[in-house]
């Protein structure tokens, strides 16, 4: 994983050991949840201002953001294409959107997708 990932994974983590939702935790600071979300899934990165007013929201130290987590998050790969996800969901879309044009695609069970530990 590098470092960009860490922070999105730990993030999220922290966000949801926190008991808030994405929506009340951008309430408190002033933001919409889009931004938030934007932060949890790579789009975009908080400025060290928002950064610190983050973390100290959450009660957390701003280097754990940073850590490699413990616990190694799962991700999936396509035996076609090798694209790799990071939740199911993304899996099954990725496999709706290429079944139209790719007949090895088409041919892929969503249900049946193997999980492996994310490369760190």
């Amino acid at each position: 994983m590098d470092t960009f990932e860490i922070f999105c994974w730990q993030l999220s983590s922290a966000i949801k050991d926190s008991g808030l939702s994405r929506a009340e935790l951008a309430d408190r600071l002033g933001l919409k949840p889009a931004t938030v979300k934007s932060w949890c899934v790579g789009r975009r990165s908080p400025t060290v201002r928002r950064l610190l007013e983050l973390t100290e929201l959450l009660g957390i130290d701003p280097r754990m953001l940073f850590e490699e987590p413990s616990q190694v998050p799962k991700r999936m790969a396509c035996p076609v294409c090798g694209q790799v996800f990071s939740r199911r969901v993304g899996y099954r879309i990725h496999l709706a959107l290429k079944a139209k044009d790719c007949p090895a695609h088409a041919q892929l069970n969503p249900q049946q997708a193997t999980a492996t530990a994310a490369a760190p």
